[in-house]
């Protein structure tokens, strides 16, 4: 069963990506960035299930431009390599869950770049408080215009809304041009709130007596909100929900999604990634929120797509994660095994560190520490 990959971190490919970092790198700082075009081959034959490897590649820009900066050799302009430093850090804090920090962290230091100034002109001429704030306006405006741009990032990173962000209800177009009137949107939502209380039915009444169900939660660094998460012996378990109906094909790539329904090939949104992206956001904020916790049990996250409606068949042998049923969803959960089986409390902690984050900290129909009684089994 496929989960999170975090313990490949040290493979071959993990090393091979390091290498190209490096060697990518030292091309910019060298020969600009026409040396992009040098990834193309590597891109090409890299696995695409492994995550990308932008903290390696920050970390070797910063490398090079420290030797650069010490004029250790020739080794190229220390602008380029700044510049891929920055670059690649920026991406790696998105890609990796720590966005909402990366924007606290800069409004934080455009507040006290601001903020300071201004008491310091105040202070100075105490008695025109209206024209210190005048000559700090001028002065500082660009500054306080960028603190409050990444003031409204950070809170839409770190309050995301609660409507869920559904890949599966993205408008297609009708013949005449025009996208999908609203009504038709709020009627693909309904039906995959419908999916996901049906599925999520099928697994109370059927997991073992214990298990618990918890389903629509909000994860720091996650658009959206997780469809359903499983936590019992087994471990815990990540199923994305899809109400997809038609003959649903995953191509030899990983990546490739469509459909053939009514006799017409429809291409879809990828819900591995989809998946694995929301099992990287989870993964992330219980290593920080408990990094005893996920040592102690080396917590492993299985990630699932269960495709809900009736009239869906799924052709998904290349998909980097299990697409199944719901009834093979509950197969999969209950033989699924783990080198040392969750006890009650771990079991317990994590439905604690999920309710921590939710906006009223609690998980939807359940108070914190009182389990689930599951099924009748």
């Amino acid at each position: 069963m496929k989960a999170d990959g975090w313990g490949d971190d040290w493979s071959v490919g993990t090393l091979i990506d390091g290498v190209a970092a490096v060697a990518l790198t030292f091309a910019i700082a060298r020969y600009g960035l026409g040396a992009l075009f040098g990834m193309l081959p590597w891109l090409l034959v890299r696995d695409r299930a492994r995550r990308w490897p932008w903290g390696a590649f920050s970390i070797a820009a910063l490398a090079l431009g420290l030797a650069i900066a010490l004029g250790v050799a020739d080794l190229g302009e220390l602008s380029h390599a700044l510049c891929a430093a920055a670059v690649q850090a920026f991406v790696w804090v998105h890609a990796s869950g720590r966005a909402a920090w990366f924007w606290g962290a800069l409004t934080l230091v455009g507040l006290v770049s601001t903020v300071v100034p201004l008491l310091a002109a105040v202070a100075t001429v105490p008695l025109d408080v209206a024209g210190a704030a005048e000559s700090w306006w001028q002065h500082w405006h660009w500054w306080a215009l960028a603190t409050v741009g990444c003031g409204a990032i950070w809170i839409g990173l770190r309050f995301p809304s609660r409507e869920p962000s559904r890949q599966d209800s993205w408008p297609a177009s009708h013949p005449t041009g025009g996208v999908l009137q609203t009504a038709e949107v709020a009627q693909r939502l309904a039906a995959g709130r419908q999916g996901e209380a049906r599925v999520r039915a099928l697994f109370l009444a059927e997991l073992p007596t214990g298990t618990w169900v918890l389903n629509n939660l909000l994860v720091p660094g996650l658009m959206g909100d997780i469809d359903l998460l499983v936590v019992g012996a087994t471990g815990v378990f990540l199923p994305e929900i899809k109400t997809w109906v038609g003959t649903i094909t995953c191509a030899s790539d990983g990546r490739s999604w469509s459909r053939v329904r009514a006799g017409r090939k429809e291409l879809l949104p990828d819900p591995a990634a989809q998946t694995q992206r929301a099992i990287y956001a989870l993964r992330t904020y219980l290593e920080r929120a408990d990094p005893g916790l996920c040592r102690r049990t080396q917590l492993w996250i299985n990630g699932l797509i269960v495709f809900a409606h009736p009239r869906s068949r799924i052709d998904g042998a290349y998909s980097p994660v299990p697409a199944l049923s719901p009834q093979d969803a509950v197969t999969a959960i209950e033989q699924a095994v783990l080198p040392r089986p969750l006890s009650r409390a771990e079991q317990e902690r994590i439905v604690d560190l999920m309710a921590a984050v939710q906006p009223t900290n609690e998980v939807v129909g359940y108070t914190r520490g009182l389990r689930n009684v599951g099924g009748s089994r």
